[in-house]
């Protein structure tokens, strides 16, 4: 296993790397597989279904990734987790993956830390104003961001069968306002700073190379035990809706943006079954932060688990339901601070 190592230096990736990374991430993405359904107009869809107990992958341990938000020491920490159970039990997360022993599954939202740099947001902000597209609070800002970023790209490139990267509302670089996506602002005006940055750093060429891949990412992982998305599905979708994703701005739209509580009641219920043809799984999401780690909603169908200042990881077994008291893994030790 060649591991991974820009995590060991966060900085600017060179553009020649997140090139390569890029379009090999773009090719895969577009390649035909197994497990995502084609389209009408046979490209790879929306879903990466492993619902089918014909296949070899059907049953496999999954670790779900929440969002990042260029959280890099988190993310390393996840690589160099050792699992506690399972078929990768004693491995590394990314040893796991190297030898097929885990599907991991990262819930989107790479981009745009938040939680504990609003002042370099602000300060970014101002500088953004006066014209300065690339300030050094900007650049600190993407060389967190981006390295996450080519760090997922790594991973996909080396483990397609096994890595799931799914869209989240912030995979928008060009900060798009079209085919169910939203241009992006909370601290600042974030989508379009780092709209700027890119085009000023990278140029043009590789910024849309990115906003190409992001545009044909997969927005649902499904298994018999769980299904996952960006953010908790607005409105009951069909399997074929999901698939079609990204020609319907509605799915786009209504599994990446969803507000908390504004979903219909029976959305997930519906869309579970669609996929499933039960209830008996959960659906896990991430997208607007929920305090305490998790948050359990629609009678326990729906598990929310994005949690900016949490560094867990949710594990779901093959054989058994989820015990969110034992299966939601903190990757660093309670006695070592994450943040400062």
């Amino acid at each position: 296993m060649k591991k991974n190592t820009y995590l060991n230096n966060v900085s600017l990736p060179g553009p020649k790397d997140l090139e390569k990374l890029a379009k090999k991430a773009l090719s895969l993405s577009k390649h035909e597989s197994l497990w995502r359904p084609l389209t009408d107009v046979q490209t790879p869809g929306t879903l990466v279904d492993f619902t089918s107990p014909d296949s070899n992958s059907a049953c496999s341990d999954v670790i779900v990734i929440p969002d990042l938000h260029g959280r890099t020491s988190f993310l390393k920490r996840i690589l160099s987790f050792r699992i506690p159970e399972g078929d990768g039990e004693g491995l590394t997360i990314e040893e796991a993956l190297s030898k097929n022993k885990i599907h991991l599954v990262f819930l989107g939202d790479a981009l745009h830390t938040e939680f504990c740099t609003k002042e370099r947001w602000l300060l970014a902000k101002d500088l953004f104003e006066q014209g300065n597209y690339v300030s050094d609070p900007m650049k600190q800002e993407m060389a967190e961001g981006l390295t996450v970023y080519i760090t997922l790209l790594d991973l996909l490139c080396k483990y397609p069968d096994n890595f799931f990267f799914l869209r989240g509302n912030h995979e928008n670089i060009n900060n798009k306002n079209e085919d169910g996506m939203f241009s992006f602002k909370k601290y600042a005006y974030e989508g379009e700073m780092t709209r700027r940055f890119m085009e000023q750093q990278y140029g043009e060429h590789l910024k849309n190379l990115l906003a190409d891949f992001e545009d044909a990412l997969p927005l649902v992982y499904a298994n018999n035990r769980c299904v996952i998305s960006h953010a908790e599905p607005i409105s009951p979708f069909d399997k074929d809706s999901m698939i079609h994703g990204h020609f319907l701005a509605s799915v786009m739209n209504g599994l990446t943006w969803t507000n908390n509580d504004s979903a219909a009641e029976n959305a997930v219920e519906l869309s579970m079954a669609a996929l499933l043809g039960h209830n008996r799984a959960v659906w896990i999401s991430g997208h607007r932060p929920v305090c305490d780690g998790y948050h359990f909603q629609r009678k326990g169908l729906f598990l929310q688990i994005h949690d900016p200042r949490a560094t867990k990881v949710l594990f779901v077994s093959k054989g058994r339901d989820i015990n969110i008291e034992t299966d939601f893994w903190d990757v660093v030790p309670p006695t070592e601070p994450m943040f400062s």
